[in-house]
């Protein structure tokens, strides 16, 4: 006698219904933990520079952050004698 949940007693579309619902929870979890890993990472950070300093002196002297006089004695800090 089969009565109950089986596949002959019209319990298919229940297992059939369960067994997506499984499968879509596993991808979810997958997903959810890929995303997770690769969220926070950072791409790695460039190599120095040789030139850096140079390119940060530049750039505050732009800005007007250095007068003439503190460039030119930053470059000759540096070692970069003025052009």
């Amino acid at each position: 006698m089969m009565d109950g949940w089986g596949w002959m007693a019209g319990g298919f579309w229940l297992w059939l219904l369960l067994s997506l619902l499984v499968i879509i929870a596993v991808v979810a979890l997958v997903v959810a933990l890929v995303r997770g890993t690769t969220k926070g990472s950072s791409p790695p950070p460039s190599p120095p520079r040789e030139d850096r300093p140079r390119e940060i002196l530049d750039a505050r002297y732009a800005r007007g952050e250095l007068d003439r006089e503190a460039y030119l004695q930053a470059r000759r800090d540096l070692g970069d004698p003025p052009d």
